[in-house]
């Protein structure tokens, strides 16, 4: 995540929040993401988070992330 220009960490996974793809809400969780990078040089907005939507995919994947990192 990037606020006030600056990135901070924050554990994949560890943000949820609903987002309408076209089919109504679904939950999304955070990511890490070159956007938080490239978004803020060629926009200069200062605060950018990254979020997919939760698949079950998505959810396993950033778990065994954790379990692989020791987090």
């Amino acid at each position: 995540m990037r606020r006030e220009g600056v990135i901070v960490s924050v554990l994949p996974g560890a943000l949820s929040r609903p987002f309408d793809y076209g089919a109504g809400p679904r939950d999304s969780l955070n990511i890490s993401w070159g956007d938080v990078s490239s978004a803020f040089y060629t926009t200069g907005i200062p605060n950018i988070d990254v979020y997919f939507e939760a698949t079950p995919l998505l959810r396993g994947m950033l778990m065994a992330s954790r379990y692989s990192a020791g987090c």
